[in-house]
């Protein structure tokens, strides 16, 4: 229907479209945000989590992987690359630590901890533990020395850099999250480098956008919905307008 034709259309039916035009972008807001959140979760629960001897968690394979792809993890740069909406606290974080401490402990691997200067492996060690978390061979292998690893960083560089002009255009397609998803599984050698770029942060706008559009979205259908009431019970009585 034209402007115009809605101009003169009943007032009800002028409501009833804008109602079921918010309700149909609620529902994509929400379908996109409910993606995001099984995305989240698949990555936490599914990643791996090393040989089966060390006995890690979740929590704690992704936190020794984040200290294993850095020189120095500092518990800023901790909170900055921790994965959802909440981090750990202070105290939570030295429980993980000095657990994964206790069990590489027993087979070789050290934790070390400067003051003021945050927690690392040493450097063959810290090459050692990224290749068992990736399941690859026992034996001291950076699992970057591949051929194709530079050519791996510019491509996942330019992947990211084009999501990230698509978001600053309006919320991300649902085809656009299924790529960002296996983009992330896909250069697993290189994600640590994917998060220092912003990747994690460029999620957490679009959820949170996506977020303002739902309370938004939900707001404005309140208010036709009290709109529409009145409406509704005059045409009941009335009959159409």
């Amino acid at each position: 229907m034209s402007d115009a034709a809605l101009a003169h259309a009943p007032r009800g039916f002028v409501q009833r479209s804008e109602y079921d035009r918010l309700q149909r972008a609620l529902d994509e807001a929400l379908e996109k945000l409910a993606y995001f959140e099984a995305e989240a979760a698949a990555a936490h629960n599914h990643a791996r989590r090393g040989p089966d001897e060390w006995a890690l968690t979740a929590t704690e394979a992704y936190l020794c992987r984040m200290l294993a792809a850095h020189e120095r993890l500092t518990r800023r740069k901790a909170y900055s690359l921790w994965p959802g909406d909440e981090t750990p606290s202070s105290k939570a974080l030295d429980v993980h630590l000095t657990s994964i401490r206790r069990k590489l402990a027993c087979f070789g691997l050290s934790i070390h901890n400067q003051h003021g200067r945050g927690w690392y492996f040493a450097p063959e060690e810290r090459r050692f533990v990224l290749a068992a978390l990736d399941g690859g061979p026992a034996r001291y292998a950076d699992p970057a020395d591949g051929a194709d690893a530079p050519a791996q960083r510019v491509r996942a560089s330019v992947l990211y850099r084009r999501l990230l002009e698509a978001l600053e255009d309006g919320p991300l397609q649902s085809e656009d999250l299924r790529r960002l998803a296996n983009w992330s599984r896909l250069y697993g050698m290189v994600r640590s480098d994917l998060i220092a770029q912003g990747l994690v942060e460029m999620t957490r706008r679009d959820r949170a956008q996506i977020h303002t559009i739902t309370e938004a979205g939900r707001t404005r259908l309140d208010a036709l919905r009290k709109q529409d009431a009145p409406a509704a019970e005059t045409e009941g009585r009335d009959g159409p307008l």
